[in-house]
């Protein structure tokens, strides 16, 4: 031990107790024991040491170039050491184990000459010389390889000790981050303005998530050089995810040409609703023969959307389908931030039946059914049409109503095939008991039909009715004038001339022949047959022509027949009018059957005067006895 300053240019080895101050520029070991320097040790450039199993004790505030503790103890009591160039300890051990103080006891510090600062740095870091640093890892995809960062660790300064430490890990519980920023170990030595090489991070989860509470720790091997916290942040977001549209595939119900019926499509963002996924947007586009509509952007994770429509093009009749594509992306606004991201497309099948409305036509708007007679049984058809073409054509319902008075309209016709006509269910029938001119009206009620939807009212077609109804035109004959008895009536008639003497002058008998009828009537015409009239016989006839024409009431005159007493005999001859009823729906005419008109009469000869004594003998004899029958019946 020595009390006096001792300068050592050299080396001072060994173990024991000086109490003056050691000013050194050489080296001072302790080994083999302890070595107090009570004084302290000074000197910027020499090297103080404990050798392996030595002690150092140091008893007032000291300085050395270069401190290298690979002993049991160093002692600094409530004295500092100010290091000028490196502070080496064999106890530091590594990462998170690592302890600037290992061996050294008592609470003086272990200083960093000149002014020495940590900081770290990189492109991601911000406060890089502060206490509480920051890494901020960009946004990632799930699934896209994640994210890195860097950085490195700095010794700023001037004038200072070089640094050494560790990186400790003990913040970090994700196991998503990777790479030798996160990896716990030792760096260094590190000389003043220099910097260690650079310790990456990298951030690759299989979920979307934000990194929380994740931090590594850098610390150095000196007391008055403040260690940093450098915190981890980022997030990694998962991209949308579509659920399947439904339904799929697409039935539309049935539905007429021009319809407008949609389906509407359910889809969803089957993301995790975590708030770390990315949001879905859908559009969709229609192929031949469909159609599409809507979309949707930014849908959030778990939500659904109705917003895409499809349906089918209706635009004609028929079968159609065809496909529908819906086309998705991951779209990062409001979340990661990313440009949408493709997410492929969704084919959907689309069916349905398209009707054509069944095209109603009346063809018979107008009935007349001109004239008709009394007693006939008549009825009319009307006639429909379904004019509608095409693939799946509705059919056609027609049925009637109105009419009323002398008409009565019955019928439906069922189902008309588009193109074709129905002529013969829908019909009018005329009351013909009383003669008249009978007008009316009706309505053809249509509607259209097919087997999948409700029917389609067509509206409805008025029908204008007419009618007129005739009685038959009926016979009559009358005697005018002349002689001979006439009688008889119907379709029997006798005109009795009498009897003539051969030789007198010969009868005539004037007769008329009229149209009997009444009110609306037929017109009267007909021929006769006058067959039995011989050239040069009994009879004359007189304008017993053909005639044709007489309304009701109208007589035909000018008809007469001459009875000649130029031959003995008697004499019936039938004359036969053959009548027609007609009108103008009838002009050929109805026959009224034949109508036989009688002629009778009887020519006597002149006879001789003896002939007459004995008829006159002879009616008196009958006129006797006719007495005598006559007396007797009284009794």
């Amino acid at each position: 031990s020595s009390s006096s300053a001792l300068g050592n240019v050299g080396a001072l080895t060994g173990f024991g107790s000086v109490s003056s101050a050691v000013n050194n520029s050489g080296n001072v070991l302790a080994s083999g024991g302890l070595l107090a320097l009570l004084a302290g040790v000074q000197g910027g450039s020499g090297a103080v040491a404990t050798a392996a199993g030595a002690s150092l004790n140091l008893g007032a505030n000291s300085s050395a170039g270069v401190l290298d503790h690979q002993g049991v103890l160093l002692a600094l009591g409530s004295s500092n050491i100010t290091v000028g160039s490196d502070y080496n300890n064999a106890g530091f051990g590594a990462g998170n184990a690592f302890d600037r103080r290992a061996g050294v006891s008592g609470s003086g510090q272990i200083l960093a000459a000149g002014a020495t600062q940590q900081t770290v740095s990189g492109s991601l870091v911000s406060g890089g010389s502060t206490a509480l640093a920051t890494l901020a890892l960009p946004n990632s995809r799930v699934g896209f390889g994640g994210v890195s960062g860097s950085f490195v660790i700095n010794n700023v300064g001037s004038g200072g000790a070089s640094l050494r430490g560790a990186l400790q890990n003990g913040g970090i519980s994700n196991a998503a981050l990777t790479g030798s920023g996160v990896t716990a170990q030792n760096w260094g030595l590190l000389a003043q303005g220099s910097s260690s090489s650079a310790f990456s991070i990298s951030f690759n989860p299989l979920v979307g998530q934000a990194l929380a509470g994740q931090s590594v720790q850098l610390v150095n091997n000196f007391d008055n050089v403040a260690a940093q916290s450098l915190g981890i942040t980022g997030s990694a977001f998962n991209l949308a995810s579509a659920s399947a549209a439904a339904p799929s595939p697409v039935v539309l119900a049935a539905q007429r040409v021009g319809g407008t019926l949609m389906q509407a499509l359910t889809l969803g963002n089957t993301a995790p609703a975590s708030g770390y996924s990315e949001r879905l947007t859908g559009s969709i586009a229609a192929g031949a023969g469909v159609l599409a509509s809507g979309g949707f952007s930014l849908l959030a994770a778990g939500a659904t959307s109705s917003a895409l429509q499809v349906g089918v093009d209706t635009a004609t009749s028929g079968i159609k389908s065809g496909q529908a594509t819906i086309t998705l992306a991951s779209d990062g606004t409001g979340t990661s931030g990313f440009a949408a991201y493709g997410l492929g497309t969704q084919k959907v099948d689309v069916s349905g039946h398209v009707y054509g409305a069944a095209v109603a036509q009346l063809s018979t708007p107008t009935l007349n059914f001109g004239i008709v007679r009394v007693g006939d049984v008549v009825a009319r058809n009307l006639s429909v049409s379904n004019t509608a073409s095409g693939a799946l054509t509705d059919t056609l319902r027609a049925s009637v109503s109105g009419g009323g008075g002398a008409f009565a309209l019955q019928g439906t016709a069922a189902a008309v095939l588009a193109g074709a006509t129905d002529s013969s269910s829908l019909s009018v029938q005329l009351d013909t008991r009383t003669a008249g001119l009978y007008s009316g009206s009706g309505s053809v009620n249509f509607s259209s039909q097919n087997a999948e939807m409700a029917d389609l009212d067509l509206g409805s077609s008025a029908v204008a009715l007419a009618a007129q109804v005739n009685n038959l035109a009926t016979v009559g004959l009358a005697k005018t004038g002349g002689s001979g008895s006439f009688s008889g009536g119907g379709a029997r008639y006798t005109l009795n001339f009498g009897a003539l003497t051969q030789g007198s002058s010969a009868l005539f008998s004037n007769f008329s022949l009229f149209n009997s009828a009444s009110g609306l009537a037929d017109t009267l015409g007909g021929s006769f047959d006058v067959s039995a009239i011989q050239p040069g016989g009994a009879f004359t006839l007189t304008g017993l022509n053909s005639f044709a024409g007489l309304v009701a009431g109208e007589a035909l005159t000018g008809l007469s027949v001459q009875f000649d007493s130029g031959v003995v005999g008697s004499f019936d001859r039938v004359i036969v009018l053959n009548a027609l009823s007609s009108n103008a729906s009838d002009p050929t005419g109805r026959a009224l059957g034949g109508i036989e008109l009688h002629l009778q009469g009887s020519v006597v000869a002149v006879p001789e005067p003896g002939t007459y004594l004995l008829m006159v003998g002879g009616l008196l004899l009958l006129a006797f006895v006719g007495r005598r029958r006559s007396a007797k019946s009284a009794f």
